[in-house]
Parts: structure tokens; C-alpha cells; sequence
């Protein structure tokens, strides 16, 4: 199997001739065999890319802000709760000593500007 990167064929020749010379991140790689060692390590540099391509954008997580929402719906409970609107609520909790109703406070003020 040819390597992808010049990275990657330089960390299989470290693994395959110096061992004891590969970082702690890379130690994974002596459980290769020998033989596939070699064949990463004798790919011919001219060609590959320095690093591997990062991930395409459609790779990616597409919904990387849900994420960030530990308990969906959190808000709104507590507005509802309060008689106020989210928008209401979230401008009382950004001012909060809590911090983690302020964090909220402030994720949910910065979530509805991104719809404007």
C-alpha cells in the first residue's frame, strides 16, 4: 500500500528503520508488520503531497452548532416558565452570576443575531 503523504512515508521509514526514534503520538505504528512498513516507506516521494488533504467541507459535521447546545430547548422552558419571550429571557440570563445560565444567555444571544 503506497503512502498518501510525504509526512506519512517519512513517519513509516522512521518506524521501519528507527524505532526507538519515533514520536510518543506515532508509537501506534509498530504494530504494522515488517513487510508493511516497507511498503508504505519504499512510496517515492516525488508526487505526494507534503500532508494529507484536510476533510472537504461536506465532510465536515454540517450541524456543528448543535453541538454547542448542551440541553435543547433549556431556554424556552425557562422563559415559559417566567412569562417572558426567549429573546427576554436570554438578555436576563446573559447577566446572570451563574455562569452556565450566562454562557447560555450568551450562545442563545449569539444564535438568534445569526439569523438577522
Amino acid at each position: 500500500m503506497p503512502a498518501v503523504s510525504i509526512r506519512q512515508r517519512r513517519a513509516m521509514a522512521i518506524a521501519e528503520h528507527h524505532p526507538e526514534e519515533l514520536n510518543a503520538k506515532n508509537r501506534g505504528l509498530l504494530s504494522l508488520s515488517h513487510e508493511q512498513l516497507h511498503d508504505f516507506a519504499d512510496t517515492p516521494e516525488s508526487g505526494l503531497p507534503r500532508s494529507k488533504e484536510p476533510m472537504a467541507e461536506d465532510k465536515k459535521k454540517k450541524n456543528f452548532i448543535a453541538g454547542a447546545i448542551k440541553h435543547p430547548g433549556s431556554l424556552r422552558a425557562a422563559a415559559k416558565r417566567n412569562g417572558r419571550s426567549t429573546r427576554q429571557e436570554a438578555d436576563v440570563e446573559k447577566h446572570s452570576p451563574n455562569k452556565k445560565i450566562r454562557s447560555r444567555g450568551n450562545l442563545a444571544v449569539t444564535l438568534m443575531g445569526m439569523n438577522k
